[in-house]
């Protein structure tokens, strides 16, 4: 019998470092992917320690070795031609792993809250935040199999992560429900206009301020966000003072029930967590981290509502954002163009005069202005045609050279 024991846990030591050996890659890198054309794409993921690992794309003939690391992770950074496919990646170490229906396009990074996050069709239960304007009309036409989205669980992180959840999908009737809205009308227009696949990355989620997509260093540094950092702190405090109030709420009830079955007495209610979807720098480390260094082509960023009773603030925490994102993807002049929120009864006009100054002032943004298209008793306009047409005017203007497109009404400069 304990031989058999010393057996089997021999097998699973066996098996478990046979695993940890593999040679494995996030889940962005995966069948159905879009790669930024005309670019050096990073290529990642983990094996074993000293491992080499040979990548081979179908679009070129030589292939690219990387050795992993002390930790198992390793890199290369692999050449992509003009826009095309589909195409495979194959990696190789002690195993094999084949990547299908590859193509080379154009990459966007689409983040914010819930108006980027709008779906085009309606779910259950979702209130206001889903189902686009005609969506009857929108989503049997939606046949466009060179648009891809990827959409990044929603994650709170207290440390920064290395891989995420979801997977590529390819638009069609099918599942163009799910995706972002404005994310879809901006890749229908430029792929139409164009003809270059588009690949999406929705990292999204409902009613998170700027800071919580932020890095912890980025916050830390700047004086001017440490009211962001205090309050955070305090939650924290206030959390493990009501969490262990509870432990003994619960304890009292479990007594009592035991004591007495039939007890009405309602079991006590857990608290609410300092660590949300609110909290700063949480989701920058679980939703954004895990992408970096993938390419991109830029960024598309629909957000601001959470941040309107703090709107003097946005004019330096919005740009200090901006600033980080490109720094981290090593991309210091990536396009980076984004909503003014729509004018609504809970929204004052300052928060608006922050996302003005922002493109004032920090090169190479863009801001699609929705002023006409906003619904004062709806902070949710299902109008995201417009948005995402918007959003694409800009792109196609500054990035697709298409000079003769208007992207912006007549503006000032103090």
């Amino acid at each position: 019998m304990r031989l058999s024991c010393l057996l089997s846990a021999a097998f699973l030591l066996t098996l478990s470092y046979s695993v940890q050996a593999n040679v494995t890659l996030p889940a962005l890198i995966a069948d159905n992917m879009v790669l930024q054309q005309k670019s050096t794409v990073a290529l990642w993921g983990w094996a074993e320690a000293g491992e080499t690992v040979t990548v081979t794309a179908s679009w070129q003939k030589t292939p690219v070795k990387a050795t992993a690391d002390a930790q198992g992770n390793w890199l290369v950074r692999v050449p992509t031609g003009k826009a095309g496919g589909p195409y495979t990646l194959q990696f190789r170490g002690k195993n094999q792993l084949t990547v299908s229906n590859v193509l080379l396009g154009e990459v966007w990074l689409c983040s914010g809250q819930s108006n980027m996050a709008f779906s085009v069709s309606k779910k259950p239960n979702s209130g206001s935040y889903t189902g686009v304007v005609n969506e009857a009309e929108v989503v049997p036409k939606a046949n466009y199999p060179a648009i891809r989205m990827f959409t990044v669980k929603n994650t709170v992180a207290d440390v920064p992560q290395r891989d995420t959840k979801g997977q590529w999908a390819v638009c069609s009737p099918q599942t163009v429900g799910e995706f972002s809205a404005v994310a879809y009308f901006f890749a229908q227009e430029i792929h139409e206009k164009t003809k270059l696949p588009i690949g999406l990355i929705n990292s999204t989620w409902g009613g998170t301020p700027a800071e919580s997509w932020m890095r912890q260093d980025v916050l830390e540094q700047d004086p001017e966000f440490r009211p962001i950092l205090r309050r955070y702190e305090r939650g924290l405090t206030t959390f493990a003072q009501d969490q262990e109030a509870y432990k003994l709420r619960q304890a009292e009830f479990q007594q009592e029930r035991a004591a007495n079955p039939h007890t009405t007495r309602l079991a006590p209610v857990a608290p609410v967590g300092a660590t949300s979807n609110k909290s700063p720098y949480k989701l920058y480390n679980g939703m954004i981290r895990p992408l970096i260094p993938y390419t991109l082509k830029g960024v598309l960023w629909y957000q601001g509502e959470n941040n309107a009773d703090r709107a003097y603030q946005y004019r330096r925490l919005f740009p200090a954002l901006i600033k980080s994102w490109r720094q981290e993807w090593q991309q210091p002049d990536m396009p980076f163009y984004f909503v003014q929120i729509a004018p609504h009864r809970s929204q004052n006009a300052e928060i608006r005069e922050a996302q003005l100054l922002t493109m004032q002032t920090v090169p190479r943004t863009g801001m699609a202005v929705i002023t006409d298209w906003g619904d004062s008793l709806d902070i949710h306009p299902r109008n995201k045609q417009v948005v995402g047409h918007r959003l694409a005017q800009w792109a196609l203007a500054k990035d697709y050279g298409q000079k003769q497109t208007v992207y912006s009404g007549l503006s000032t400069r103090a």
